[in-house]
């Protein structure tokens, strides 16, 4: 005789998952009971000169690193990342926004002066900033030419 299958599952699979839990559990049991405690006091223990050196390294100064960038693809997460090495005056949600707009024309930024007048920066921050411009090399050697119309073949 066959035994019934409640929700699908016959009596032998479900004496074997139950079987299988019974195993799971009494490993975790056994586990949580026999680790021996360690207290926290004795977890991390450095001796004073080793301390001492972690200290002292701790407080040099952090070398704030300011990467070339190309100021056409400026995004708010490098403007973020400029706030906060405080190592200069901020640029302004406007001044990016400007930045944005003109961008959105089509039009490209070759150079710290055209920078300078599409955002409308603060001199102070040009000064901090502008050695870490970083345009591409056509846009300094390259006349600009007029764009050509394209020709289809009927």
């Amino acid at each position: 005789m066959k035994s019934k299958a409640a929700f699908g599952i016959s009596a032998r699979r479900k004496t074997r998952a139950v079987f299988l839990l019974l195993v799971i559990l009494s490993l975790v049991l056994l586990y949580r009971f026999t680790k021996q405690s360690i207290p926290d006091a004795k977890l991390l223990v450095l001796d004073e000169a080793l301390q001492a050196h972690i200290d002292s390294l701790k407080r040099l100064p952090v070398a704030k690193t300011i990467y070339p960038f190309n100021p056409n693809f400026i995004s708010d997460q490098r403007v973020f990342f400029l706030a906060l090495l405080k190592v200069g005056p901020d640029l302004s949600t406007d001044e990016i926004d400007r930045l944005q707009r003109f961008r959105q024309t089509g039009q490209w930024i070759n150079s710290k002066e055209k920078f300078h007048e599409v955002t409308k920066v603060d001199n102070a921050w040009m000064q901090q900033y502008d050695p870490y411009f970083q345009f591409p090399v056509f846009t300094k050697t390259l006349p600009s030419r007029p764009k050509q119309k394209k020709v289809s073949a009927h």
